[in-house]
């Protein structure tokens, strides 16, 4: 009898509005891999940091390189089949020397 009073006694756990006490899709993926989950959380901070950064200009670190390269050179192809950094990209130069020399849209030239 006393443990039947006992039992009456006790309040049933709050379920959530919705009757669901699972942790959700994510959360359960995160305890079931933590080292991926920090990674995921680690590059989503340096995408929005880098956002933040080049939210106030928009030249970034070789640009100015890549400005000046066009700045100097005549249009040919040793200009756009040249490397830049190990990297051939003639498409990109072309485009930088185009706004290098001919300005920007908004009226402005570079260099």
């Amino acid at each position: 009898m006393a443990a039947e009073a006992a039992e009456s006694t006790r309040e049933a756990p709050v379920q959530p509005p919705d009757g669901d006490d699972r942790p959700g899709r994510v959360a359960r993926w995160a305890v079931a891999d933590p080292i991926r989950a920090v990674a995921v959380v680690l590059m989503v901070a340096q995408l929005a940091w880098r956002a933040q950064i080049a939210s106030r200009g928009f030249l970034a670190i070789d640009d100015f390189a890549l400005a000046a390269h066009a700045h100097e050179s005549r249009l040919g192809p040793d200009y756009l089949f040249g490397l830049f950094n190990n990297h051939l990209m003639p498409g990109g130069l072309l485009l930088t020397w185009l706004i290098t020399k001919w300005g920007s849209p908004t009226g402005r030239t570079c260099c």
